[in-house]
């Protein structure tokens, strides 16, 4: 009975020596992070250290996440992160198929005879024996290869050119810069029936899965298999479908590149010098982890102190500049292309710019981020130690027209400039924009000149300055207009019975208006200015109304637009209003006159009288009211509770604030309007565009009576003029002679 249990249990172990790759020696060893189990359904299930794998399972690890697969007690498979492999064991025969990102594997001892350990890639199946290997497969995407300049046109100076707009799919710490020097020679070819030879473990051969299983891709692939130590066999199908073997030794590596996604490699891949650049990171991290790995690697090759050669010739990227008009959106991607001075011809890039422009302006495009690979597709970005990058310029312009129209004014001379600078309209300017912008027209003497528009400037949202990018822009003059002042030069009139002798009166003044007789007081011809809300120039606007309280008032004005002008007399108990007209036939300024009863009086006035007793008195007998109803009007006044001061004005006393408002003998109605904007022909004008002016006299202006008569008869009282500082032009003269 001893001696049966023991053949037993040796025949047992025996079968177990021998199927070293029974599904339940597979196990998770460690791991960190994101890490998922599929089930041969595809099914989730639980992850946890030492839980073992059945086959057609599958592991894959997220963008934190690594993992470390016991397949027996010699052979250790270690995941990168965002990588995925199945599991699949038919007897003694172990295949890991890598549809993503890197695995490393350590297989310590080789294998027995009747054992086979395979990984298959999208572009290939290494058949492994005794081996350290990291093996990398990768989306390609073709953009990253569609411009190459041709190895001929970059022999000249070794320098090329070419455009790309896209980032590679493909990354990982394993594909680093693909070697240069010399490439190993390829083994033989051998023909397909030698290579299904050769790969038959399994049911149905390798020959066969490489048939019918290859993973593919629409957007092409790259695999790279980098040997540390031992020697890997490499079986791949070129584009003609027939199968070939290499082998990749210690200190090697082969790239496979599908661009197509077929699962064909487009180019032979012989193998090529392995360079701790192209492993370093996850790989360089597993071997230097393990002491004993590490001497392993190191008595294999030099791959861990080998450096891969660099270059130092200039590469220039240069983000695109370009313009265009606006249309509501950024510029397309054909138009943000970098193009690379400097690469060697059989080199290509890829780079990203992230410049965008869509309202009027410029802004960089910037490079950010670039990658060159070899003819593998491989980045080997690092080999390239002197790279810079020069951004575009992205510009779009306003080509709608955006108008600017200066102001129109109108004054009579009072020896100051008549300017309207300020209150430029602005039409078709974008809402996000704000502008900056000024008339430059000025005007003193009386005459008319152009008010044209100078200098402005537009800003967009972030108080950059746009102006270049308005391409537009019309600009339209308004006009600014001065009359001559009116001076009236009196003389005294005399009379006496003849004596032989001359009659003589010097007495001479200057006024702004006839009709002023000798000690008459100064406010005998008197208006008021008053700021009201009138329904005659539209709800809510307001308007200067000019009252007559006694005697007359002359009234001119000028419209801006036509330089036609307009004179009025404002008696005592009327008041005015200023229009403009376009109509044809109809004049273009006009004087509306009203009558105003007592009741109609402003409380201002008012109080003027009661300050005032003589003008209220001249005032009354000027304009028919009835003193006793004005009487009783500012006995209603609310009491004043202000200390205002008063002062004097014209002979008159009154409030500070209100002395401006008095007008005595002539008044000039200041118009200031917009150009070939505004329809005026329906409303009165506004404040802000008719207001009175007082006439200006200047100071120095003397005059003298000259007149004589001495013989029985008549004569005018003549004067002499002394202009002193004032010009002649600014002025309109009218006499108003005596008679001796």
């Amino acid at each position: 009975m001893m001696i049966l249990l023991t053949l037993i249990l040796s025949l047992a172990l025996g079968t177990a020596a021998a199927e070293s790759y029974d599904a339940s020696t597979i196990r998770l060893l460690r791991y960190e992070g994101t890490v998922e189990i599929l089930d041969a359904e595809g099914e989730s299930r639980f992850v946890l250290e030492n839980v073992r794998f059945q086959s057609g399972e599958t592991m894959r690890t997220g963008e934190d996440g690594t993992a470390s697969v016991g397949l027996d007690d010699t052979k250790i498979v270690t995941l990168d992160t965002m990588s995925q492999v199945a599991f699949t064991q038919e007897g003694s025969h172990m295949q890991l198929t890598l549809s993503e990102g890197t695995l490393f594997l350590d297989v310590q001892q080789k294998l027995d005879a009747n054992e086979t350990l395979d990984i298959q890639t999208s572009t290939m199946i290494v058949g492994i024996r005794g081996t350290v290997v990291a093996i990398s497969d990768f989306p390609l995407e073709q953009d990253a290869l569609i411009s190459v300049t041709p190895a001929d046109a970059a022999q000249a100076d070794g320098n090329g050119a070419s455009n790309s707009v896209s980032v590679p799919g493909s990354s990982s710490a394993n594909q680093a810069p693909a070697p240069a020097g010399k490439p190993a020679a390829p083994e033989a070819e051998k023909t397909q029936s030698e290579e299904s030879e050769q790969f038959s473990a399994g049911p149905d051969g390798l020959s066969e899965i490489l048939n019918t299983d290859v993973i593919g891709s629409v957007h092409g692939r790259l695999s790279v298999i980098s040997v540390l130590e031992g020697v890997a066999t490499v079986t791949y199908r070129d584009t003609d479908g027939v199968l070939h073997t290499i082998q990749v030794r210690a200190g090697e590596k082969a790239v496979l590149t599908d661009r197509l996604g077929d699962g064909q490699p487009d180019e032979t891949p012989n193998p090529e010098t392995l360079y701790r650049e192209d492993i370093e990171g996850f790989a360089t991290n597993q071997v230097e982890g393990d002491p004993v790995l590490k001497q392993r690697v190191e008595n294999a090759s030099d791959v861990l102190t080998k450096s891969n050669p660099v270059y130092d010739n200039p590469v220039v990227f240069t983000a695109a500049s370009a313009e265009k008009s606006f249309d509501g959106n950024s510029f397309d991607e054909k138009d943000l292309k970098v193009s690379a001075q400097g690469l060697p011809g059989d080199y290509t890039f890829s780079a990203v710019s992230t410049g965008t422009q869509v309202e009027a302006g410029s802004s960089e495009n910037v490079v950010e981020s670039y990658a060159i690979y070899d003819n593998h597709g491989l980045d080997v970005t690092a080999r390239f130690r002197k790279v810079s990058t020069e951004n575009g310029i992205l510009a779009v312009t306003w080509d709608e027209p955006v108008t600017l129209i200066a102001q129109s004014a109108s004054k009579m001379y009072d020896g100051t400039p008549l300017t309207r600078t300020s209150d430029v309209l602005v039409f078709g300017l974008p809402p996000e924009f704000r502008i900056s912008v000024f008339a430059e027209g000025s005007q003193t003497d009386a005459g008319e000149s152009p008010n044209p528009v100078g200098a402005y400037t537009i800003y967009n949202s972030e108080d950059e300055d746009v102006t270049e990018f308005f391409t537009n822009v019309i600009k339209v003059p308004g006009k600014l207009v001065v009359d001559p002042a009116p001076l009236t030069i009196w003389t005294a009139s005399d009379e006496k019975p003849y004596d032989g002798t001359p009659l003589t009166n010097g007495n001479a003044r200057v006024t702004s208006a006839p009709g002023y007789e000798y000690g008459m007081p100064r406010w005998r011809n008197l208006s008021y200015v008053f700021t009201e809300m009138s329904s005659e120039i539209g709800e809510g606007l307001d308007c200067q109304t000019l009252y007559g309280i006694c005697g007359m008032v002359w009234v001119h004005g000028t419209n801006p637009l036509t330089g036609e002008s307009r004179d009025i007399e404002l008696h005592a108990g009327q008041k005015l209003l200023v229009y403009l007209h376009d109509e044809e036939n109809v004049q273009s300024i006009e004087f509306k006159l009203e009558s105003v009863f007592e009741t109609d009086l402003p409380e201002e006035i008012l109080r003027l009288f009661s300050e005032n007793p003589d003008l209220m008195k001249q005032a009354c007998a000027d304009a028919a009211w009835n003193p006793e109803v004005i009487e009783e009007l500012i006995a209603a006044l609310p009491e004043q509770t202000d200390d205002e001061p008063m002062v004097e004005q014209d002979g008159l006393m009154v409030r500070e604030s209100e002395a401006e408002r008095l007008m005595t003998d002539f008044t000039n109605v200041t118009i200031t309007i917009d150009t070939q904007i505004t329809d005026y022909s329906d409303r009165a004008l506004g404040h802000e565009e008719a207001h009175y002016t007082p006439v200006y006299i200047d100071e120095t202006i003397r005059v003298w009576a000259t007149g004589t008569q001495t013989e029985v008869g008549q004569s005018k009282n003549t004067y002499g003029i002394n202009w002193g500082n004032a010009k002649p032009k600014n002025y309109a003269l009218n006499p108003d002679l005596g008679t001796l």
